[in-house]
């Protein structure tokens, strides 16, 4: 009863912020919205939030103890809150202009991604049971934390212009960040690269260890970790010269594991 009813909140939640955040982007005059702030721009990662959702709500109420369902609800809520952020701050700037703290909503949806990696980077790191097993996938876990930490706080504190929103200066932004910036990213790229290779050789080793129905399960998982693994190297970079083409990889990304 009680995996049900969380079942039951997190679609509630999810599919609400959601559709709360694209009425916002529907209410809004189009012809005034620039490319990347358009409603068709942010139905294009609908694929992937509708499969979170759908999959971590199912796997909570049929199987409540496995920790994946309960990483994909909260990768499904993480990218609600996202949804909402950004529909608030699109109608604040280019509806009627009624909606305080639009610098506030564009601060959230631009760094609050970042975090995703984090229950992503676990569900590949424990599927199918959602335990971590190996000591290589709690060294994986460490790096999914700490690289998912980093890239949010890059996001939400270099200054000048937000990078998912151009016409909105960072309010929490802080100079001495500016010089730090690339080095950070660089150091950011080489944890994720050694979270995903950690993945790949744990998801391998379960596989080589795994029969029946869970060995099919690791198979695509393992095939569809192994692609994500050789285009985030090039995904990653893309935030900093085209935003809209890195959401939309990352969303390919994460709708593949």
């Amino acid at each position: 009863m009680k995996s049900a009813v969380a079942a039951t909140a997190i679609l509630i939640a999810s599919f609400a912020g959601t559709a709360l955040g694209m009425t916002l982007m529907a209410l809004t005059p189009q012809e005034r919205l620039p490319v990347g702030f358009r409603l068709e721009d942010a139905a294009r990662f609908l694929l992937m939030q509708a499969s979170l959702t759908a999959v971590g709500a199912l796997i909570v109420w049929r199987r409540p103890a496995n920790r994946i369902g309960w990483l994909l609800s909260a990768a499904a809520l993480l990218s609600a809150g996202q949804y909402l952020g950004a529909g608030y701050a699109t109608y604040a700037v280019f509806g009627a202009g009624t909606l305080p703290h639009a610098d506030i909503a564009a601060w959230f949806y631009t760094w609050s991604g970042g975090w995703l990696g984090i229950p992503v980077g676990l569900v590949a790191l424990t599927f199918p049971d959602g335990r971590l097993r190996l000591r290589r996938a709690k060294l994986g876990a460490a790096l999914a934390f700490l690289g998912s930490a980093l890239i949010a706080g890059i996001l939400a504190l270099r200054p000048g212009p937000l990078l998912n929103f151009q016409l909105i200066d960072n309010p929490f932004g802080v100079a001495g960040l500016a010089d730090a910036e690339g080095p950070l990213l660089a150091i950011v790229v080489i944890i994720f690269v050694g979270t995903i290779g950690l993945s790949l050789s744990t998801l391998e080793e379960r596989l080589r260890r795994s029969t029946g129905d869970e060995r099919q399960q690791l198979k695509w998982v393992l095939a569809a970790a192994g692609l994500m693994g050789a285009l985030f190297p090039v995904g990653l970079p893309l935030i900093f010269v085209d935003w809209e083409l890195a959401k939309f990889l990352f969303s390919v990304f994460m709708s593949l594991i």
